[in-house]
């Protein structure tokens, strides 16, 4: 199997490589655990060697303790109609270290904007759903919680 390239183009030299043994104790889990992972996808080996042994990048060992690997979308709520719901969130920052993005509402009334909003949440199963901190007891806000509880959906309180 060909070598994987590094990030700067070159090859990988065999020092940049890691064996099952030394990525399970660089990340604390044990080698079934990181076994599981490799078939499962949540980390991928990055190449075998010619014995048939998986090795994986220091690189992307240390990408993968960063979180980069395994990063999600949060999702917000800017619109008008549903004022109670929606944050100030600028297009290009993060939501706690994790990709921010906006929901598309139609803005033709509040009730169609709801009736999305519910079909968004049963149908594409978000990681997480961010609501401001500060319109906590209201109905609307309680209820979008209440219906991401229900569903498996994270709420994140972001501060106004």
């Amino acid at each position: 199997m060909p070598k994987r390239n590094r990030e700067n183009g070159l090859s990988a030299l065999p020092t940049d490589r890691l064996n099952s043994t030394e990525v399970s104790s660089i990340l604390g889990i044990h080698r079934n655990t990181l076994k599981r992972m490799a078939l499962t996808g949540s980390l991928s080996p990055d190449g075998t060697t010619g014995g048939g042994r998986n090795y994986w990048l220091r690189s992307n060992v240390d990408l993968y303790r960063l979180g980069a690997l395994t990063s999600t979308t949060v999702w917000y709520i800017q619109n008008d109609l549903l004022g109670e719901l929606q944050i100030s969130h600028r297009q290009d920052a993060r939501i706690l270290g994790q990709r921010a993005a906006r929901i598309s509402l139609p803005a033709t009334n509040r009730t169609a904007c709801l009736a999305a909003l519910l079909t968004f949440i049963a149908t594409e199963a978000p990681h997480a759903l961010a609501l401001p901190a500060i319109n906590t007891n209201h109905q609307t806000n309680r209820f979008i919680a209440d219906v991401c509880c229900r569903e498996g959906v994270s709420v994140i309180l972001v501060p106004s």
